[in-house]
């Protein structure tokens, strides 16, 4: 079985994705990655393997975007 050295991990959006620009505190604070992907991320990491966070919510992208930035990945 071949190691695995990078992960991709993606979080889509249910809705339509669309955003705006605002002053707003708690907005920005909503608009974090989410922290089980994060502590994913992190675990990944601390046992040496090389990760990606993909969050549609943060910047958009499209499955083509998405495939052709991870395609060094091993696992999405």
């Amino acid at each position: 079985m071949t190691p695995i050295k990078k992960i991709a991990f993606v979080y889509l959006t249910q809705t339509s994705g669309a955003t705006y620009v605002t002053d707003d505190v708690a907005e920005h604070i909503q608009n974090r990655p989410l922290l089980g992907l994060q502590y994913l991320c992190a675990v990944c990491e601390r046992r040496g393997v090389s990760t990606m966070l993909f969050d549609q919510r943060i910047a958009a992208f499209d499955e083509a975007g998405l495939l052709k930035t991870a395609a060094d990945c091993d696992l999405i």
